[in-house]
C-alpha cells in the first residue's frame, strides 16, 4: 500500500483501517485504502515539487526546472517524466530506473553501461510516473496489476526523444523503466566502437562467409550497437537486408526493419520465418529465445545467406554450447552453420579531466598480465564526470571461429570446458583490456572488474 509497517499497524490499532480476515491475510475495501493514502501522502503536485528540488540539486538549472515543473496542474505526472528525462539527458544516461521502496521512490540512471543513484523521490512518485507513461503513450492498460510497455515521444530541451517505457507491478508500487531510443542516431563504424584493428579485421573476414554470426555478452554490453555497425558494413545495392527487433532502436537506410509486437502476433520466430519468403541476403534477429527462431536462422545460413543474432552467455564457448541446447541437440548442424561468435563487453573510460597516473595495484597487474612496475591511469572524479571518475565507454571483444578441432569437439558431445580447450588461441578480452589500460584509456581497476564479472 506504499506505507510503512509502523503506519499500517497504527491505522489498524486506531480503527482507521477496517477489513475482513481471510486465512492469514487481511482484505480491505479499496475506498477505505484510497482515502487513507490520499490523506497521508503528498499530492501529485507536491511530488513534482519535491522531485524538482531533488533533481535541481543534481545539476538541473533553476529556470529549466521551473519551466517543466510549473506546467499545467492537470498533468503533474507528465511534468515529472520530463524532469527525469532532462536530468538523464544531461547525465548522458541511456535509461532511467524508477524503483519504489520503503517510504520513498528511488531513481537510478544507467550511464556508460552502469547504474548509479540519481535521486530519492516521494513514495507516491512511482505511481504518478507509471500512469503518466501510460497517458503519454495513449494507452489504457492497468499499470498497477500487470506489466506493460509503452512508447512515446517527448520534447526535451528542444530535442524530440523517442522513449520506451516499461512498468512492473512491484509490491511497493509500479516500477518504471524509461529507455531512450534514437531512430535518427548515426550508426558508428566497428572501429568507432572501440574494437582494435586486428579484431575488426577478423570480424570482417568472418562476415564474408555465409552462416550464422552471433554477438554474445551480458545485458548493456553494446551488442545491438555492434549488430547495427555490422549491418552498416554490409549495406550494398545488390543485397537485401531485413531485421526483426524489439524495439527498433535506430533506423538504418537500406534495411527493412520489423518491430516485434506480441499483441499483433509478430514474434521473433514468425518474423524470421517470413524473411525466408522475401529472398533475403542478410537477416538479423534481435535475440534467439527458442528453437524455432534459431532453426529459421540456420535455414537461412544453410542456403548461403548471412544471419545474425544475440546471446547472453558468459563466454563464447558457452554461447556455442547454448546454441546446441536451443537447437535441440543438432550439434553437426550448429557446427556447420556458425561462422563466428563475438564475445564482447562494455568498459567505462577514465575521465580525461581528472585522470592521473599511479602505480598499478599488484592484483590488477596479475589479472591483466601487465608489468607490476607500470604506472596506469586513475580518475578520482570531478564535476565533468559527476564525481564518478568515468566519462564515456568503449567496447572490447574476442572472436571465436569454428576450426576443425572445435567442430570435432562439438560433434563428440563436448561441454563448454571441452569446447574452450579445443578453441584456437587468439586475442582475448584480457589482451584488449590490457592494451587499453596501458594506453591510458581505461583504469586498471575498471578492467579488472570486467574480467572478474561473469
Amino acid at each position: 500500500m506504499r506505507i510503512s509497517q509502523a503506519t499500517y499497524y497504527r491505522w489498524l490499532a486506531s480503527g482507521k483501517l477496517r477489513g475482513v480476515r481471510a486465512g492469514r491475510d487481511w482484505r480491505f475495501p479499496r475506498a477505505t485504502v484510497d482515502e487513507l493514502l490520499g490523506a497521508g501522502g503528498p499530492s501529485p503536485r507536491e511530488s513534482v515539487d519535491r522531485a524538482a528540488v531533488a533533481l535541481r540539486a543534481r545539476g538541473l538549472a533553476k529556470k529549466e526546472v521551473e519551466a517543466m515543473s510549473n506546467a499545467p496542474e492537470s498533468v503533474p505526472g507528465e511534468n515529472l517524466v520530463r524532469l527525469l528525462l532532462r536530468h538523464a539527458q544531461l547525465s548522458r544516461a541511456t535509461a532511467v530506473h524508477v524503483e519504489p521502496g520503503a517510504g520513498a521512490t528511488f531513481v537510478r540512471e544507467r550511464v556508460d553501461g552502469a547504474l548509479s543513484p540519481a535521486a530519492a523521490l516521494p513514495a507516491a512518485a512511482a505511481r504518478e510516473l507509471a500512469h503518466a507513461a501510460r497517458r503519454l503513450a495513449g494507452s489504457d492498460e492497468d499499470v498497477e496489476s500487470r506489466p506493460g510497455t509503452f512508447r512515446f515521444a517527448a520534447d526535451i530541451a528542444g530535442r524530440r526523444l523517442d522513449v520506451l517505457a516499461a512498468t512492473y507491478p512491484a509490491a511497493a508500487g509500479p516500477a518504471v523503466t524509461l529507455r531512450f531510443c534514437d531512430p535518427d542516431q548515426a550508426v558508428p563504424k566497428l572501429e568507432a566502437l572501440g574494437f582494435g584493428a586486428p579484431l575488426c579485421a577478423a570480424i570482417r573476414r568472418a562476415l564474408r562467409r555465409p552462416g550464422l554470426f552471433v554477438v554474445n555478452g551480458p545485458t548493456n554490453s553494446g551488442k545491438t550497437t555492434t549488430l547495427y555497425s555490422i549491418l552498416r558494413d554490409l549495406i550494398r545495392p545488390d543485397l537485401k537486408i531485413m531485421t526483426a527487433e524489439n524495439p527498433v532502436e535506430v533506423m538504418i537506410a537500406g534495411v527493412q526493419q520489423c518491430e516485434i509486437s506480441l499483441e499483433k502476433g509478430v514474434t521473433l520466430a514468425s518474423a524470421a520465418k517470413a524473411m525466408l519468403h522475401h529472398d533475403v541476403d542478410v537477416a538479423m534477429v534481435a535475440e534467439v529465445r527458442d528453437s524455432e527462431t534459431l532453426l529459421h536462422l540456420i535455414a537461412l545460413a544453410a542456403t548461403g545467406r548471412r544471419s545474425f543474432t544475440v546471446l547472453h552467455a558468459p563466454d563464447a564457448p558457452t554461447a556455442l554450447h547454448r546454441l546446441v541446447d536451443v537447437s535441440g541437440g543438432h550439434r553437426s548442424v550448429i557446427a556447420d552453420s556458425v561462422s563466428g561468435i563475438l564475445n564482447q563487453r562494455l568498459v567505462r573510460r577514465a575521465c580525461p579531466a581528472c585522470a592521473s597516473r599511479s602505480p598499478v595495484r599488484p592484483e590488477d597487474a596479475r589479472l591483466l598480465g601487465i608489468d607490476a612496475k607500470r604506472k596506469v591511469v586513475t580518475a578520482k572524479g570531478c564535476s565533468k564526470c559527476r564525481d564518478s571518475g568515468f566519462r564515456g565507454a568503449t567496447a572490447v571483444g574476442e572472436l571465436l571461429t569454428l576450426t576443425a578441432a572445435l567442430r570435432k569437439a562439438m560433434e563428440a558431445g563436448g561441454g563448454p570446458d571441452e569446447l574452450r580447450h579445443a578453441a584456437e588461441p587468439g586475442r582475448t578480452l584480457r589482451d584488449e583490456l590490457a592494451e587499453k589500460v596501458l594506453a591510458g584509456e581505461v583504469a586498471a581497476d575498471e578492467a579488472s572488474r570486467i574480467l572478474a564479472s561473469p
